[in-house]
């Protein structure tokens, strides 16, 4: 179902056995455009990123004219610039009159965007406190029962030789028009590189075509010295590149799964984990989850 469809699902507008989606469609721009909440009401929900999901759910509640907002932990999966942007979204409903409850443990989002704070701790009542009166380190105590310590020591980086080199690749998206632009790059062993970039500028087609997702239009990957831009996703994975998706759920597990069962989804075919006929071994499964 589209976008459209799933904020009106439950409150269609109809005239007789026919829907007004022209109506909707109207006055979830208006939404869109007033509470910045940029959406394509057109377009597929599964197709779409964590963070435009999101963005349908919260103006799902605004078309129904909600006055209480419950978020339940919505950054959990939500990149920097997502999260930065659900913080303005949420100060935005606030100064229209919304009521908001935001149910998070992420200290330094609390203090941006709540007025009060209650803390719960193994389910019982802690205190309430005004965030204008407290710190990260008093929230952390009252929610974990003791101090806690925020110096991180974190020594220079000292990366090594260059063990993935992208050279000039390009890749197209789903409307086959091109996302990813003569993108080159290194990255070092012992080394973090950041992409960043807000929502919809190419960032997830680039993690696709480095991973083998989609296919690169044009360049070259190299990992360790191998060329692997036309490699299969498993190949790259033995070589020993890994991927984490955004939104684990969909991408990354199979829920349905056991924990043991998900932990050797890339390495089952391994003759540790199977023989040659494909009958599993569960006991070696076992022993390399317990590990």
């Amino acid at each position: 179902f589209s976008v459209l469809d799933n904020i009106i699902l439950g409150v269609e507008p109809t005239q007789g056995l026919f829907l007004k989606k022209d109506e909707a469609r109207k006055k979830i721009m208006e939404l869109s455009q007033k509470y910045h909440l940029a959406v394509d009401p057109d377009a597929i929900v599964e197709n779409i990123t964590v963070g435009m999901q999101q963005r349908t759910e919260i103006l799902k509640m605004l078309y129904r004219d909600n006055e209480i907002l419950i978020f339940d932990e919505p950054t959990a999966v939500l990149t920097v610039q997502e999260i930065a942007e659900l913080m303005n979204i949420m100060k935005g409903l606030a100064k229209e009159g919304k009521s908001i409850l935001f149910i998070s443990h992420k200290l330094n989002e609390i203090m941006e965007v709540a007025d009060r704070c209650t803390v719960l701790r193994k389910g019982k009542y802690v205190g309430t406190v005004e965030t204008k009166n407290t710190d990260p380190q008093k929230l952390s105590a009252m929610m974990v029962g003791r101090n806690v310590s925020f110096n991180v020591e974190k020594k220079p980086a000292e990366p090594g030789e260059t063990i993935l080199e992208v050279d000039n690749i390009t890749i197209a998206g789903h409307n086959k028009k091109d996302v990813v632009k003569n993108v080159s790059f290194n990255v070092r062993r012992g080394e973090i590189v950041c992409i960043a970039g807000i929502d919809g500028n190419g960032q997830t087609e680039l993690i696709y075509g480095l991973s083998g997702l989609e296919p690169l239009k044009s360049g070259k990957i190299v990992l360790k010295g191998d060329d692997i831009s036309r490699e299969s996703i498993r190949r790259k994975s033995i070589l020993g590149m890994s991927h984490i998706p955004e939104d684990r759920h969909k991408h990354g597990l199979v829920l349905d799964y056991s924990l043991e069962d998900n932990l050797v989804l890339v390495k089952y075919f391994e003759p540790r984990f199977s023989n040659r006929f494909g009958i599993l071994n569960r006991k070696e499964i076992r022993d390399y989850a317990n590990r």
